[in-house]
């Protein structure tokens, strides 16, 4: 089947460290990557991605490349998810490959009481939910690494200046 075939593409996997205090993990990343910035497609961020509620899941950045929201629309649609696209790219690691012009998303479930606390612990998760979204990035960045031809970079409307760097970005109500 189509989840056992190849990628088209070579998928770097990297964790990232010291986001909170200012994206220090990416941005070494970017400025020494593993593979040339030149030929990576797509940053694809899971940050806060736990506590799926209600079915929704935020993806910021869907217009940060022209292919981006037809292709994650899609990939939810086929699995009955319901997402939230944002206008904005949002703030996290993703935001060190973003300003280097390569086009990112960011999966999000939101803000929780917890956040930042000792009392984010795991068996506050949602596993049905991280499952979901499993399945969610998975067609997603099949279809990105399948595509041939480069996406086209778009630059967004920069976030608002009282949310710091590495902030988690507010949710919409």
């Amino acid at each position: 089947g189509r989840s056992d075939s190849r990628p088209a593409r070579t998928i770097v996997f990297a964790a990232f460290s010291g986001e909170e205090l200012g994206l220090f993990g990416s941005r070494h990343y970017v400025n020494q990557p593993a593979v040339p910035l030149s030929s990576t497609r797509a940053m694809i961020n899971l940050d806060m991605v736990g506590r799926l509620r209600d079915g929704g899941v935020t993806v910021f950045g869907t217009r940060s490349a022209q292919e981006f929201s037809g292709i994650v629309k899609s990939a939810a649609s086929e699995l009955g998810l319901e997402i939230s696209e944002s206008d904005g790219i949002g703030r996290s690691d993703h935001m060190s490959f973003y300003s280097k012009k390569v086009p990112a998303l960011h999966f999000f479930t939101g803000v929780h009481s917890d956040y930042h606390r000792p009392t984010d612990t795991w068996d506050k998760l949602n596993l049905e939910g991280m499952a979901k979204i499993t399945e969610l990035v998975l067609a997603t960045i099949r279809s990105i690494a399948d595509t041939n031809a480069p996406f086209n970079f778009v630059s967004l409307p920069s976030a608002p200046v009282a949310q710091a760097p590495g902030e988690a970005p507010a949710s919409k109500t």
